[in-house]
């Protein structure tokens, strides 16, 4: 517990002691203004976390040559594992048969009918090959539940 004193409500028996307390009360306050310091730095530091973990590890594709031919952000969508055990991810709110085959989908959404939300590069080549870039995903929930 701190306490600070007020040293005009104090009265010493020497102006010795006096001198003392006030050498001692000084080197106290210095002492907490550091303490208080590296403390303010250390929180500082702690607030700067990701809020979320998978953004900095989905690592981009390596497709020399290929080109962005669109974008997509927020899009929800089913992940399906195919006959192939190939993943997939089939998307809500774009027209059938455009699946999405992800060239960098992490190993914990490899979940056959998990609902994610995703926004990611849809990508082609000049031989028309096409894949799809992850920029960012998120889970929302499984489909049978």
């Amino acid at each position: 517990m701190l306490h600070f004193i007020s040293v005009k409500y104090l009265t010493f028996k020497s102006e010795g002691i006096a001198q003392q307390y006030l050498i001692l009360l000084g080197k106290y306050r210095k002492e907490m203004k550091k303490v208080l310091g590296i403390g303010l730095i250390a929180l500082t530091m702690m607030g700067c976390e990701d809020k979320d973990p998978y953004l900095k590890t989905l690592q981009k594709c390596n497709l020399p040559g290929w080109a962005v031919a669109g974008t997509l952000t927020n899009v929800e969508g089913f992940i399906v594992k195919d006959a192939d055990s190939n993943y997939y991810i089939e998307p809500i709110s774009i027209t059938s048969g455009s699946d999405l085959y992800p060239c960098n989908l992490p190993e914990e959404y490899k979940k056959d009918q998990s609902l994610i939300r995703f926004s990611g590069n849809i990508m082609t080549q000049p031989n028309n090959d096409a894949s799809f870039e992850l920029t960012s995903i998120e889970l929302v929930t499984y489909r049978n539940q």
